[in-house]
């Protein structure tokens, strides 16, 4: 018998505001480092900002994030694209195993929590 909050399982919420909580997580990190990097680093003339090509691509990944808190399918492909570009047009940046599972996370989650979601759905339809 499982314990439920309304009419889904209490897991499904957990789920859903785990893969959230970890995308914000990640947003407002990468947000300050973008800061940081662009704003307050660099000796650049007023209001000038000047942005790497990696960072193109590295702001798909964060839009991903954004997406999902809307649509969780949408969300998690943006992530993995967004993610997959930057290793496949950036090959020369070595990344640890803990930080691509990092990475990785929100866009598991996303698509784990979409799945399961719409697994329980159709199983309430029968």
């Amino acid at each position: 018998m499982e314990v439920q909050s309304g009419h889904k399982p209490w897991w499904l919420y957990f789920l859903r505001w785990g893969a959230r909580i970890a995308a914000l997580s990640l947003f407002a990190i990468s947000f300050k480092e973008f800061l940081r990097l662009h704003l307050w680093e660099r000796d650049l003339p007023q209001g000038m900002i000047i942005i790497p090509p990696i960072e193109y691509v590295f702001i798909f990944y964060i839009i991903g994030l954004i997406i999902g808190f809307w649509s969780e399918r949408l969300g998690s492909l943006a992530c993995l694209l967004g993610f997959v570009f930057v290793a496949i047009l950036f090959p020369y940046i070595v990344l640890s195993p803990l930080i691509i599972f990092i990475l990785l996370l929100p866009s598991i989650l996303y698509f784990s929590s979409w799945y399961f979601h719409r697994r329980w759905a159709r199983r309430q339809l029968n």
